[in-house]
């Protein structure tokens, strides 16, 4: 749904958005871009939500959950997908990706291991203030990963969780 009054009137979804959005997120380095992960699929507008280009090129699954986008590069984006919403929710493989996006199609980004724990769902996404291409992923099952380098190698962080549901990073200071 998109409203241009500040909630006044509402417009239906554009059908080239998917209707099922798990997540929409803004960037301020491109205020007319918007992202979305949902369980039909990727897309993005460079429009303000007026139109919507499906945003799918070299992803293997559809079912969107998670996505974040680097600070300092608004085409530095990163989204979760699995092959559906059991294999994600469920409590064993994920069946899922880490997909990283320089603008230009998805390449996956997960080579962090194959023990059981480490393939659950990456549930919630978010990028370090002050440090480009530094992402923290929080698996479903409580696994917290830490990348520098924007997913080229990963380092596991010792935590203790019973589960992650969603992540947020505040500026230190």
């Amino acid at each position: 749904m998109r409203s241009l009054d500040g909630g006044a009137t509402w417009f239906d979804h554009n059908p080239e958005a998917y209707s099922d959005a798990h997540r929409l997120m803004t960037h301020p380095l491109a205020p007319d871009r918007l992202y979305e992960v949902a369980g039909q699929g990727v897309a993005r507008s460079d429009d303000r939500g007026e139109t919507w280009r499906r945003f799918e090129g070299g992803l293997d699954r559809r079912y969107a959950w998670a996505e974040a986008v680097d600070a300092e590069d608004p085409d530095l984006w990163y989204v979760s997908v699995s092959r559906g919403p059991f294999a994600a929710h469920g409590p064993g493989d994920g069946q899922s990706h880490l997909w990283r996006s320089r603008g230009d199609g998805w390449a996956p980004i997960d080579d962090w291991g194959e023990r059981p724990e480490l393939r659950r769902m990456p549930y919630a996404l978010s990028t370090v203030p002050g440090r480009p291409n530094a992402l923290l992923v929080g698996l479903r099952g409580g696994a917290l990963l830490l990348t520098g380098d924007a997913g080229e190698t990963w380092a596991h962080l010792d935590a203790s969780l019973p589960d992650v549901i969603d992540l947020a990073l505040a500026p230190a200071g």
